[in-house]
């Protein structure tokens, strides 16, 4: 089992995560990140390798994977999906109020 030890390593002041998630791929973990109000978070991904991150969906907050290949997340009250391929790290059009 691979543990996230600091999902701020490459953080500025301020900057607040929440919610890691390893995906099935084992370097990579999803999370909420905020940079003051979680009112303007965004849905991120970020790999253990290289630490490298790519914003999935802004304004969005505890997304979770599915192993139906989808995010599930939250956005201004509403719950909603989006399809997702956890090996390129990329989300699809085409999301969907749950």
């Amino acid at each position: 089992m691979r543990r996230v030890r600091n999902l701020s390593s490459r953080s500025i002041p301020g900057e607040r995560t929440q919610g890691p998630q390893i995906l099935p791929d084992g370097r990579t973990v999803l999370f909420t990140l905020a940079h003051g109000d979680w009112t303007d978070a965004q849905v991120v991904v970020q790999s253990l390798d290289t630490s490298e991150r790519r914003v999935l969906i802004e304004g969005g907050i505890d997304a979770r994977y599915l192993p139906t290949g989808h995010l599930v997340y939250a956005l201004a009250g509403n719950l909603l999906a989006v399809p997702f391929d956890h090996w390129t790290r990329h989300r699809a059009a085409g999301i969907a109020a749950i």
